[in-house]
């Protein structure tokens, strides 16, 4: 069986990563597909398999592809991993508290007017900018993402977002321009303020959300960090030159000198040290390594210099394919979590049904107003939070 690895971007819930698994399980020769928002990973096996058709499958799906390399450049990867965990984290914890410090003053004045029984001209104006100014800064994210699945003919969890916050503010701008410009009373309250929570909330989720999944990733970053970014290449006469280690070939003599990490799994054809291998065997004594024996990528080379002879190239090393399978692991899927994915695929088209018939069945019996109050509770209550991040948190 062949086995793919692809890198995809633009993915932020778990109806985006079962777009991709869709998308690529109908292509010819694949057995299974497992896509992982977290590490932004898609890995396909099956037989006969083209990375480069499989990449474009998945861009084509919306989310641009590419394929990753079967052995990893640890100082590339070790940053790929760590800006993109930053940057997300960064990003969304930017827009919760954009989104807090927008709601909840403006939420305390609402609630203050309201249980003081304080009639005011200004309070619905202050409301409606506040409002605009939270689905401006902080929802133009889960709009764009929203409005993406929707040229794909396609839900996913920003759909939900966006059509329940932007139910509750045109409801609201609706009746107040009903109230301002033509002095009608529409009959119901207006719910700025709701349509800001509710933005301010799921942005909060997703800040806590990505926080933990940089935590979790920290154990690749910690393990590619005890691999050198550079290793001493040994030229023919004697003299030395540095060279990245993902750019080490098989066969090539290395000098490591005491105090330095072994870059590159090899033979040892020159000097005796003793090699603190712990980061692998957990062993905290060194053990002693002459002529002939086998060093381990990572491991601490305390006394004496060598010289070693690479029996790998500097991307498929011991730290490495570590590295590659924690990455794996983290892209794989426990039999419950596929659950939450084929869920999330019809959870979405399901709740708007559900509001649909909700509007639909008041305005027959003549109170549609009161039918859309109640669709738009239903969408804002039905947050995906807990379906789109608890499993995936779990299995984390």
């Amino acid at each position: 069986m062949d086995q793919v690895e692809l890198k995809v971007d633009e993915m932020n819930c778990a109806a985006c990563s079962s777009t991709v698994e869709k998308a690529l399980q109908k292509s010819t020769g694949v057995k299974s597909a497992s896509v992982a928002v977290s590490t932004g990973r898609a890995t396909i096996i099956g037989t006969n398999l083209d990375g480069e058709s499989l990449a474009e499958i998945a861009t084509n799906a919306g989310y641009p592809s590419q394929v990753i390399d079967a052995g990893i450049d640890p100082s590339q990867l070790a940053s790929e991993i760590e800006t993109r965990q930053k940057k997300n984290a960064s990003s969304w914890k930017r827009r919760a508290i954009l989104g807090v410090s927008i709601w909840a003053p403006f939420e305390g004045l609402h609630w203050y007017l309201f249980l003081q029984e304080i009639e005011t001209n200004w309070a619905p104006w202050v409301m409606l900018f506040a409002s605009t100014l939270s689905m401006i800064l902080v929802g133009s994210g889960f709009f764009t993402s929203a409005l993406g699945a929707a040229k794909r003919m396609q839900t996913n969890m920003d759909t939900l977002i966006t059509i329940g916050a932007g139910a509750a503010y045109f409801f609201s701008l609706y009746i107040f321009v009903a109230k301002k410009a033509f002095d009608f009373d529409v009959g119901h309250p207006m719910y700025f303020m709701e349509a800001a929570a509710l933005l301010a909330i799921i942005s909060i989720g997703h800040w806590l959300e990505a926080t933990s999944s940089a935590k979790a990733g920290s154990a690749i970053r910690e393990l590619l960090k005890m691999q050198p970014d550079t290793a001493e290449l040994v030229a023919e006469d004697g003299s030395t030159s540095t060279i990245a280690t993902g750019e080490v070939g098989e066969g090539i003599r290395l000098l490591v000198r005491p105090g330095g990490r072994i870059p590159v799994d090899g033979v040892v054809v020159d000097g005796a040290s003793e090699i603190d291998e712990s980061i692998v065997t957990g062993e905290p004594l060194p053990v002693v390594k002459g002529i002939g024996d086998q060093l381990i990528a990572g491991s601490m080379n305390t006394t004496g210099q060598l010289i070693l002879k690479t029996t790998v190239d500097g991307r498929h090393t011991t730290v490495s394919r570590i590295a590659q399978l924690v990455t794996n692991a983290q892209s794989s899927k426990a039999g419950i979590q596929r659950l939450a994915d084929k869920v999330a695929g019809v959870f979405v088209p399901i709740v708007l049904a559900i509001a649909a018939l909700t509007v639909v069945g008041w305005s027959i019996s003549g109170q549609t107003g009161d039918g859309i109050v109640f669709a738009v509770t239903i969408l804002v209550i039905s947050c995906p939070c807990a379906l789109g991040l608890a499993t995936p948190m779990a299995v984390m």
